[in-house]
């Protein structure tokens, strides 16, 4: 990790640019364009997260650059996560496209307990602030609280530990890696830490990325609830008008460009088990108690607009498929 990650993600960063502050992570530069594209490699494939990070003005050149030298490694480029308008443009220079998901935005503004639609939402967050717990926002001024940033980075820990069954993620939780642009909120009961939740900012879309959002075993129930009403009421009361909640898998592939049809065929076969797999539709159902503003496509990028083994085998990599 390098001094100015923090700052390009705060600048130019979008839904999964925190993956910058992995430590496992790949980054190409090109030169003279302020911003770089974390990706992954190997089996003759380079997987990059996310759009690049850049101004928009220099995305085309610095995507490019990034091709030129897959090229150069006999590599095949895949992106995971990209963005709409990123994949118009990459439809637009050969790419083949796959619509995977949804990414899930929110006007903080609105308060996401109210209306009939978020009864149930209110029913989870009383129910935790009935057990005790408490949540608030770690917001150092000045001194850190090395006390509360370690018991935070315990609470993590163990919600690690606890985690079973197959697991895929595109970004380790890292609460305090890249620390500029983030903030933090916590939750306490029973004299201890048991929910966390992590928050990006991204100037680029004039907002946040409510990025990592984790609970201990031993959390009451509605404890993630009450931690992500707190952040999206402090966010709306400082008249922040857009946050997301990051992509949000589709229970079958949208939109496909790019690909013959018994290419298209193998993908929605692979992407329907691997949804089975991992759970992924499951996941989407606490991000969608609340309130949603608007929602804009996620999608997977090919070149050559193909899928081998190796460019599935890679994309596992990516998400950490285990």
């Amino acid at each position: 990790m390098i001094v100015d990650d923090a700052d390009l993600v705060r600048r130019y960063g979008g839904s999964v640019s925190g993956v910058l502050f992995d430590r496992k992570i790949e980054v190409f530069r090109a030169e003279g364009v302020d911003g770089v594209i974390p990706y992954r490699h190997g089996l003759g494939c380079a997987v990059a997260v996310g759009d690049p990070i850049c101004s928009r003005e220099d995305t085309p050149r610095l995507a490019r650059a990034f091709r030129d030298e897959c090229v150069r490694h006999h590599r095949h480029t895949v992106y995971v996560v990209a963005s709409e308008p990123f994949a118009r443009w990459a439809t637009s220079e050969g790419y083949a496209a796959l619509e995977f998901g949804r990414e899930l935005i929110v006007d903080p503004r609105r308060d996401p307990l109210a209306g009939h639609a978020q009864q149930a939402l209110r029913g989870k967050v009383h129910r935790a602030i009935r057990a005790g717990v408490v949540a608030a926002e770690y917001a150092p001024n000045g001194a850190r609280d090395e006390e509360l940033e370690r018991a935070i980075e315990r609470a993590v820990a163990v919600w690690l530990s606890a985690r079973h069954g197959p697991q895929a993620y595109l970004t380790p939780f890292l609460p305090f890696a890249g620390r500029a642009c983030k903030r933090w909120f916590y939750a306490r009961a029973g004299g201890g830490i048991v929910g966390v939740m992590q928050l990006l900012r991204l100037d680029a879309y004039g907002g946040y990325l409510l990025s990592q959002l984790v609970s201990t075993p031993d959390a009451p129930p509605g404890t993630t609830e009450l931690l992500g009403v707190t952040a999206l009421r402090a966010l709306g009361a400082s008249g922040c008008a857009w946050a997301t909640w990051g992509p949000a898998p589709l229970p079958e592939l949208g939109a496909v460009t790019g690909f013959g049809a018994r290419s298209e065929r193998v993908c929605r076969f692979l992407f329907r088990n691997a949804g089975r797999t991992f759970g992924l539709e499951a996941r989407n159902v606490y991000h969608r108690k609340f309130p949603v503003a608007e929602t804009v496509g996620s999608y997977l990028l090919f070149n050559p607009p193909r899928i081998g083994a190796g460019d599935v085998i890679e994309l596992l990599h990516a998400f950490h498929a285990a």
